[in-house]
């Protein structure tokens, strides 16, 4: 497979482990032509899922010219919250002829005590061996005395879907046991497949993953590497490996996020190593290659520079952090705001919400692994009662990261030595 240049020469990992002395470039990391190509989305499980199925009390509505007045009726005196997705009536066939089916309300909730058997999920309605009268003594103790007029002597029990449903296959599942009402979710369903990726999108794709394997096999700690990169303009914004021998918390995930702050002119690690590496002497340090940071990809344009203003600011990491350019002010997104990541390992739950916090648009990993917060123990990108949410993907250069996986964790603890 013929590799796509980089824009420009860049060191592969912005935030190079202490052990290394000497980082590869973009334009080194090759993969393999026949290079397998894996790209599986990791959905909600309320968008996969099927949906569960209850049982609902129905009426034979005998009398059509009642059908407005009873739906109206029971909108207004016996509202069902839970079944708001299923329309009031249906038509299906009793005893062999057409016959117009009222909906009344969850059969547990009018008759607690009846141990009637499920009903078929084929649609049909099941006498539920019970009178009219009956229904009309339960509302009653509810508050609804006045007779539901146009209604046959028989009561029927009916299978319907539980939940509103999210995606066509869902709508279809409950169309068939009752009408349902739907509103089709164009964003949900684009993300029900992987994204259109054409022979140059997959080398991208798996150019970068590559790169986050490189970085991963200079780790000082467990073997994960992670790059970050602008699809706006294809162009690598940070790249590290783990350093958990020298700090518990410094993740491939961590100092990425920490290296794009940096290259914003924020860090907390990466400014510490370029302390750190200063001479004592305050003699300026030696020039190496400085990755030039993203154009943002949110449309923002950089700003001017002011011919008045000092100079941009640099910062020399030598071999263990990275050489950095702080970028004019409001040139840059919010941190990793529409930027994707490529981690070689499922990260785990610390991981992810530091790339939730940094608002990243999407993520792909390779290796999954026990206790990951993207798919395996949890699905925290999509998780109920966060402000912020992203695509994950998984599969992607499995095979350059085969041997990652080894002597994963079995849980997401953020202090375990082989947390990704």
């Amino acid at each position: 497979m013929e590799l796509l240049p980089p824009p420009k020469r860049q060191r592969t990992d912005a935030v190079m482990p202490a052990e290394s002395k000497s980082a590869p470039e973009v334009h080194s990391v090759t993969v393999a032509d026949d290079m397998p190509f894996h790209l599986t989305p990791v959905l909600s499980d309320s968008v996969v899922r099927a949906l569960p199925v209850q049982t609902a009390l129905v009426a034979h509505v005998c009398d059509r010219r009642q059908t407005a007045a009873l739906v109206a009726r029971l909108a207004a005196e016996l509202p069902v919250p839970a079944l708001a997705h299923l329309k009031r009536v249906r038509t299906a066939r009793l005893d062999g002829a057409p016959a117009l089916l009222l909906l009344i309300d969850l059969l547990e909730n009018v008759f607690p005590t009846v141990g009637a058997a499920p009903p078929a999920c084929d649609g049909a309605p099941r006498p539920l061996g019970r009178p009219l009268s009956d229904l009309q003594a339960a509302l009653a103790e509810r508050g609804v005395t006045a007779p539901l007029t146009g209604l046959g002597p028989q009561l029927y029990c009916a299978a319907v879907a539980a939940g509103r449903p999210i995606t066509r296959r869902q709508y279809d599942q409950a169309a068939a046991l009752w009408p349902t009402v739907f509103h089709r979710d164009l964003r949900v369903e684009a993300s029900l497949a992987p994204p259109a990726a054409g022979p140059g999108e997959r080398r991208r794709l798996l150019r970068w993953m590559a790169t986050a394997a490189a970085a991963a096999a200079g780790s000082a700690g467990p073997r994960v590497g992670c790059a970050v990169v602008d699809p706006a303009t294809d162009r690598l914004v940070a790249v590290a490996g783990d350093a958990r021998a020298s700090h518990r918390l410094q993740h491939a995930v961590m100092r990425a996020v920490d290296a794009v702050a940096a290259a914003q002119g924020g860090g907390v690690w990466t400014r510490a190593a370029a302390a750190q590496e200063r001479p004592e002497t305050g003699s300026a340090p030696t020039e190496s290659a400085s990755p030039t940071p993203a154009a943002p990809s949110s449309g923002a344009q950089s700003q001017p520079p002011d011919p008045e203003a000092p100079p941009p600011e640099r910062r020399e990491g030598g071999s263990d952090g990275p050489s950095v350019q702080r970028p004019p002010a409001g040139a840059l997104p919010y941190l990793c705001t529409g930027y994707d990541a490529f981690v070689t390992r499922e990260p785990c739950i610390m991981c992810a919400m530091a790339l939730l916090h940094s608002r990243i648009g999407r993520v792909f990993y390779a290796v999954p692994r026990a206790g990951g917060a993207l798919g395996s123990a949890c699905k925290l990108h999509v998780a109920d009662g966060l402000n912020h949410r992203f695509q994950v993907f998984s599969g992607l250069g499995a095979e350059l990261c085969a041997g990652h996986a080894d002597g994963e964790a079995t849980n997401g603890c953020a202090t375990d030595d082989t947390a990704s």
